[in-house]
């Protein structure tokens, strides 16, 4: 497995929103990041919150989120997953470990500053942010935002296969442009990150019951991509005491940048103000 360079953390403090190097090293190649897909950091005050992108997506796609949260005094960190926000066929060199090694790092790096974290995902990064809490990383608490746990696409669940006669699936539409909202997305799916995303979602169920974090799982019901029985299996099997499923009427799989996202950011912001830790 190739080495990724996660060198650009130390010069975030210094540096405060979005003066990123411009481009991270794979194996020790220099690998540019297509621009707006960098990772940010806003810094605020003691709590912290790490914001977790999606498969074969980029920071950019939590960033409306990653300002309101700012905005209301919290330090926000959004990492770069490796085989990210470059080109599609760096991420056939990653696989879920690094990814979740990647939110360990970012983790580790925003509670330097900060006694209270949380993990807040979307999509794979809900899975990552579920499968912190039952690694029992040092969190508050955990927000995923429709979680694959049931996934609408059938041609998904053959990946494993797949994957050995087809690189990588187009994707339909227009996946950079989100009501109005720019993303930095890969315009394919790689077959490679999609098994990798299975095996993330099975040991995430496996763990289901022995999470005892307070959860925030936030579903839209007309989600195509991963459907809204995926959001109420993790509610149901979650072992926690304090989960609660917020319900969203229309705004597709990227609830941050959907028509209800102020209303999803509130629910965020009051889950981060009004629960207590476990």
């Amino acid at each position: 497995m190739l080495q990724y360079s996660f060198y650009y953390y130390q010069r975030t403090l210094r540096t405060r929103i979005g003066n990123w190097a411009r481009y991270v090293l794979y194996g020790g190649i220099r690998k540019m990041i297509i621009k707006g897909a960098e990772p940010f950091f806003m810094e605020g005050n003691h709590i912290g919150c790490v914001l977790i992108h999606g498969l074969s997506s980029s920071p950019s796609e939590m960033r409306l989120l990653g300002e309101y949260l700012n905005n209301r005094g919290y330090s926000v960190m959004a990492p770069l997953l490796p085989g990210h926000g470059t080109k599609p066929e760096d991420l056939m060199k990653y696989g879920w470990q690094d990814w979740y090694g990647e939110v360990e790092r970012a983790l580790t790096f925003i509670k330097r500053n900060c006694t209270k974290t949380y993990l807040i995902g979307l999509s794979m990064g809900g899975l990552l942010a579920l499968y912190g809490a039952a690694n029992r990383l040092p969190v508050s608490g955990v927000v995923a935002m429709a979680p694959p746990i049931h996934l609408g696409n059938r041609l998904a669940y053959t990946a494993p296969i797949l994957k050995y006669f087809r690189k990588s699936v187009k994707k339909e539409g227009n996946a950079s442009l989100i009501h109005g909202n720019h993303r930095v997305t890969y315009n394919e799916q790689v077959m490679h990150g999609v098994h990798e995303l299975l095996k993330l979602r099975r040991r995430v169920k496996w763990a289901l019951s022995g999470i005892r974090k307070p959860v925030l799982i936030v579903q839209s019901k007309d989600d195509r991509v991963c459907l809204p029985s995926g959001a109420q299996y993790v509610h149901d099997k979650l072992g926690s005491p304090l989960k609660i499923l917020k319900w969203l009427a229309n705004s597709g799989h990227i609830v941050t940048m959907g028509p209800e996202r102020e209303e999803m950011f509130t629910q965020i912001h009051w889950f981060i103000q009004n629960i207590r830790q476990v």
